[in-house]
């Protein structure tokens, strides 16, 4: 095998080793969280994800779009933010319409008609500010499950493997050529 094949091979294997084990502590991870501590929306590196439950937000955000929420030291007027609602014991998603004397924030669904909710929010229930939202449905739908998290982590590693394989395969095909090419130059002699 020449060397610059051996070095893309060793370099491709520790990159997918390297994914393939980040997948999984991440999802491992988020399964504890999820399950062994009833968390149910877990952050990792400072994001957590989500899907939308209701149509509070609506048009901004429909029900059944995944969000991505991002912690942060500062939260202002017309972020849209995931909280933890102790009240109601459910994560809500609202946009921040005001801040009272007391430093507590104001939440407003952006759906037509929808009032001011009626408990302000202290920063210690903030999950995060939305930075990303996915339409409802397909695949960042799916990998918010613990199914869908599982398939990512066996992806991974199926990959890995048939790439691995691949690179056998070539390695012993290019050997027995070799051979065969030595054994025929010894003939021709």
């Amino acid at each position: 095998m020449s060397k610059a094949l051996k070095a893309v091979s060793i370099t491709l294997n520790t990159i997918l080793i390297v994914i393939a084990a980040l997948a999984a502590s991440i999802s491992v991870y988020v399964l504890i969280e999820r399950y062994a501590y009833d968390n149910s929306m877990p952050t990792v590196f400072g994001y957590s994800i989500a899907t939308v439950g209701s149509g509070s937000m609506e048009p901004t955000i429909n029900t059944g779009d995944v969000i991505i929420n991002k912690r942060s030291d500062k939260y202002e007027i017309e972020d849209i933010i995931t909280y933890y609602s102790e009240s109601e014991s459910r994560y809500i998603t609202h946009r921040i319409v005001g801040i009272n004397e007391d430093g507590l924030f104001l939440t407003q669904g952006d759906r037509e008609g929808q009032p001011v909710d009626s408990i302000p929010v202290s920063y210690e229930c903030i999950v995060g500010k939305v930075v990303k939202v996915y339409p409802s449905g397909g695949f960042m739908s799916f990998i918010t499950t613990s199914m869908g998290m599982i398939v990512v982590v066996i992806s991974f590693i199926a990959v890995w493997v048939v790439i691995d394989i691949s690179i056998s395969a070539i390695n012993a095909a290019r050997k027995k050529d070799k051979q065969e090419k030595g054994e025929n130059e010894r003939h021709n002699e």
